[in-house]
């Protein structure tokens, strides 16, 4: 419903009605941060202080959205209500006070539209300081003066300043720099007749002094309003002289194109710089470097990499040079001949700045060319600086990374592990007295060293932290587990690291395009999350066909059965960016996600870990969800009693995405192999096929072709399939092939380090069961129900380890055991196609169900699974053998274990016997089954030796059995000579 409101035109007053989005701005309650502070900028005159407040009033209480001042208004709201609340009274003062007597004139003067007409020119003249604090003060000129006005710029030196010393008198700097415009230009002699306005300093408090660090912390909206706002006010007025855009390009040229680049300013590292900071703080060179290597590393592969150094520090060029050599994967651009400075303080007690000493022209050349050629980057890692603020109002859509913390990066490390006692330095005083340290300084009695306590305060004062959770992964399974953390441990304060980028924004190329299905396994999981299955489900394609091509047939394995719950088919991005969503918007104050940056080693015993970028971060709770390479992992794997095998399969892929072939059902999975490679296809949302084209040894000759013979060679191949798309094909060429790799473990903790396994970092069958996905959605349920039933306090590995590994790992471990069913090679169709017999034999009769129909269409554990199995089946690869034998010989490659002899063993466990491996002369092995007592594993370091007759069997000896699945005694096989020892047992 409109309002009555008072609007002022032209110095008139009128009531008319005003729309509610006319005040939606409400800036008239600015107002109330500043009312104590009108006596005293006033100096007590309180007749004139009333009557400011009135026009202010109402000047404020008419500003609309569309106003030109409206987002400058915006900004300083958020800089006087965060001094207001900041608990510093000398930040509030000095923001209420500028506000008061530098801001809202100058605005009532420039924008009140009773007094626009006042002024048809803006001068802007300079004031002592650097050249980028007049720059700005010209943009606050350009953004605030109405639009039919001239802004004219008297930057011509009188020969007394102190700072802005550029060029011999009479030198006009704006001149040399700028090009003239008709919206603003170099003051001249025929402008002194007109009805100016002096605009003599800068009037948007986020641009003084020390106040320019509240802009960083500007609302994201508002902070991206008000660039957007100074940049529409500079485009088409202010525009570098051709000298300065001549040497601009002269520097970008360098950059590859199409390179990312990250741009650094670091300022000199005086006292005064420093003393010019919110944060109080000028960090090193080397923090800076750190930081714009992080960025970098969410580069994509095959992006060039550059950062840009803008310095006038010589320390600071000189590290970064040592850092960045050439040749290095980051190509370093620092200008050369650029006047910079060591710091200190001259002999007159002035730091020894390069712009506070006399200067010439091309030392203002060098800052404004350094800040050009920042505007061009992506991304910009910057402090408190008038530098910076231009580049960010110059190029709105640059990225701003602002170092403006208190502390340095690991400060929390450095907390928790002082080198010294806290209280080391102080000493008890009189009974009566204070406790005093040995200087002048007095505290509060009741703080008492540790080695002398006293009764009312047992234990020294600390800063009261967040703990604090690392999780290595940000796939569904280390999401997930962030979730649940976050939602029952509100005391905590959680960082992913992740060596991909952002899944959101990040291209999807190789093997990373490939799609995962989630099938009721992990539809039940997702939906243990209110709402969160409804958001994923979004993102992907339901089917319920899996499609067998044999010759020209096929077969289907599922498809359209009463009461069965369809597959959802998606990317893995579009799955983590679905949960990355709805974990930032829950959790965003408590959530630190570091993309690019992985871990690259963790030191358990000091809880703490180095991540790829260089920083240290130390843990109360390390949660490893970083897959098959798991870092967290293999540092487990010195530990006592923590055993771990990761076993590349044989074979490897690669992937295309492209068009269905009009040939195939679009909403099913397809599979199709021939002597040589396979095929399997699954459908995607926007209605192409993810296509994996897999092979067992050697690659198909046929992928070093051109992309129109590969094509053409699929078609004879796979008619059913059809042609492929060229630009489908294409992207194999410049593709590394991909390999799987099979993960079990023996727990899935570790108490003393504080770390839990969960997902492919635990378990893994390299997606060859279609239960990776599924099975880290599990992992994750387990963890968010153990945490509901304990308590919100104390270590979560200490609290919950034992009990998730006992839960989780003989899922794991069924898991792997699965994976020995299928046959490998040729063979493995004929499995398929048998499964698909026994899943139509089931549904006419009271035939089990086929092991893959229990994986995907239903809920049973996989412990139920492996233990309906005939026994032999049931006991595949027995953890008690398998250790056994690991421990006497020592190497193993995918479960077979080397003798002295040369041959290879399999322990099939419990009894099932073994399998055993000999080398015959023309290159060829024997595989044969192990009798019972023919092979022992004695304790200590010995080899496996025949039994002696009489001699009791040890309760790890093998005993073989027979049974229709390991029914043959002897096979000839091509003998590996080489096997791929992928990691050594312990």
């Amino acid at each position: 419903m409109a309002r009555l409101g008072i609007r002022c035109l032209r110095g008139k007053a009128s009531i008319v009605d005003v729309d509610p989005q006319d005040e939606e701005l409400r800036l008239q309650e600015i107002l109330e941060y500043v009312m104590p502070y009108f006596e005293v900028c006033f100096e007590g005159n309180t007749p004139m202080a009333e009557h400011a407040e009135e026009l202010y009033f109402t000047y404020l209480y008419n500003v609309s959205p569309w106003h030109r001042e409206a987002t400058f208004l915006k900004a300083c709201r958020y800089a006087l209500e965060t001094g207001s609340v900041s608990e510093q009274p000398l930040l509030a003062d000095t923001v209420c006070k500028a506000f008061l007597s530098v801001t809202l004139p100058r605005l009532v003067d420039l924008c009140d539209a009773r007094f626009e007409a006042d002024y048809d020119t803006v001068v802007v003249t300079y004031h002592d300081n650097g050249l980028f604090a007049n720059v700005l003060q010209l943009l606050d000129a350009l953004i605030l003066a109405k639009p039919r006005a001239t802004v004219l710029v008297d930057w011509q030196r009188q020969g007394q300043e102190g700072h802005f010393q550029y060029g011999a008198v009479g030198f006009d700097l704006f001149e040399h720099l700028f090009a003239r415009t008709a919206r603003c230009r170099s003051l001249g002699r025929q402008d002194l007749q007109r009805r100016a306005f002096d605009f003599s300093k800068r009037v948007n408090i986020l641009f003084m002094n020390m106040l320019r660090g509240l802009i960083w912390g500007v609302p994201a909206k508002d902070f991206q309003a008000l660039r957007e706002g100074y940049h529409r006010a500079m485009k088409g007025a202010l525009q570098p002289s051709p000298l300065m855009s001549r040497r601009v390009r002269e520097v970008t040229e360098t950059w590859p194109e199409g390179a990312r680049v990250v741009g650094v300013h670091k300022r000199l590292g005086t006292n005064e710089v420093a003393a010019c900071q919110l944060a109080q703080r000028n960090p090193p060179p080397l923090e800076y470097l750190a930081a714009a290597k992080a960025i970098l590393a969410q580069t994509p592969p095959g992006v060039p990499q550059v950062l840009y150094l803008a310095t006038d520090e010589v320390q600071t060029a000189e590290a970064f040079r040592k850092e960045l050599p050439p040749g290095s994967k980051i190509q370093l651009c620092c200008r050369e001949g650029v006047k910079r400075s060591r710091g200190g303080v001259r002999s007159d007690g002035i730091d020894n700045e390069v712009h506070r000493s006399p200067c010439r022209e091309t030392d203002a050349e060098d800052a404004l060319v350094d800040a050009l050629c920042l505007s061009k980057c992506t991304d910009l890692v910057c402090i408190d600086s008038n530098l910076s603020i231009f580049v960010s109002m110059l190029n709105p859509q640059i990225r701003i990374h602002a170092m403006s913390h208190a502390v340095p990066p690991g400060w929390e490390e450095k907390a928790a592990y002082p080198s010294v006692a806290v209280f080391s330095s102080y000493r008890p005083g009189p009974e009566t007295g204070p406790f005093r340290r040995t200087s002048t300084l007095a505290f509060p009695q009741h703080l008492r060293s540790r080695e002398n306590e006293h009764p009312a305060f047992s234990a020294p004062r600390t800063l009261l932290l967040k703990k604090k959770v690392v999780v290595s992964g940000a796939g569904p399974a280390g999401l997930l587990a962030a979730r649940s953390i976050l939602q029952h441990r509100p005391g905590v304060e959680l960082r992913i690291y992740e060596k991909r980028g952002d899944p959101r924004v990040e291209p999807t190329s190789g093997f990373r395009a490939y799609s995962l299905g989630l099938n009721i396994r992990g539809r039940k999981s997702l939906q243990h999350w209110p709402g969160l299955w409804e958001q994923v489900a979004q993102k992907g394609v339901l089917s319920d066909k899996f499609l067998l091509h044999v010759g020209g047939f096929q077969l289907q394995l599922r498809g359209n059965q009463p009461g069965s719950v369809p597959t959802l088919l998606l990317g893995r991005q579009d799955l983590c960016a679905a949960l990355l969503e709805d974990l930032e918007q829950r959790f965003g104050d408590r959530l630190h996600m570091h993309f690019g940056e992985s871990l690259e080693k963790v030191d358990l015993d000091g809880r703490r870990c180095v991540s790829s970028a260089g920083s240290t971060a130390s843990y109360e709770d390390l949660i490893g969800a970083d897959g098959v390479n798991s870092v967290v992992r293999r540092a487990m794997e010195g530990r006592e009693g923590f055993r771990s095998e990761a076993v590349d399969l044989p074979g490897e892929f690669k992937v295309w995405v492209g068009p269905c072939p009009q040939s195939l059902e679009p909403l099913a999975v397809h599979a199709m192999a021939s002597g040589e490679y396979s095929l399997f296809s699954i459908p995607r949302q926007d209605g192409r096929l993810c296509t994996i084209l897999s092979w067992n040894k050697d690659p198909p000759s046929f992928l070093s072709d051109s992309d129109e013979q590969i094509a053409t060679r699929v078609e004879k191949d796979f008619p059913s399939f059809g042609r492929p798309a060229l630009e489908a094909v294409a992207q194999l060429l410049p593709q590394l092939a991909s390999s799987a790799t099979t993960v079990r473990a023996n727990r899935y903790h570790d108490l003393a380090g504080r770390a839990l396994l969960l997902g492919d970092a635990a378990h893994s069958t390299g997606g060859t069961l279609g239960q990776g996905a599924n099975s880290a959605l599990q992992d994750a349920v387990v963890l968010d129900r153990l945490l509901e039933q304990a308590s919100q306090e104390g270590s979560v590995v200490q609290e919950l380890g034992e009990e998730f590994s006992r839960r989780q790992q003989p899922e794991g471990l069924a898991l792997w055991k699965l994976l020995q069913l299928p046959p490998k090679g040729p063979l493995s169709l004929a499995y398929l196609a048998s499964q698909g017999l026994q899943g139509l034999l089931s549904r006419l009769s009271a035939a089990p169900r086929p092991v893959q129909s229990l994986l995907s269409e239903t809920t049973t554990p996989y412990t139920a699974i492996i233990e309906a199995l005939p026994s032999t089946a049931s006991e595949i690869v027995g953890q008690a053998v398998y250790d056994q034998v690991v421990a006497a010989t020592g190497r193993y490659w995918e479960g077979w274990v080397e003798l002295v002899s040369g041959g290879w063993v399999r322990p099939q466990g419990g009894n099932s016997g073994c399998w055993a491996m000999e080398p015959l002369p023309d290159g060829m092995v024997s595989m044969r089954r192990v009798s019972q007592g023919e092979l022992l594993i004695p304790e200590g370091p010995r080899l496996p030796r025949k039994r002696r007759p009489n001699e009791p069997l040890p309760s790890a000896c093998c005993q073989a059995q027979t049974s229709s699945y390991c029914a043959s005694t002897s096979l000839r096989m091509r003998r590996i000579s080489a096997p791929r020892v992928r990691r050594k047992a312990t």
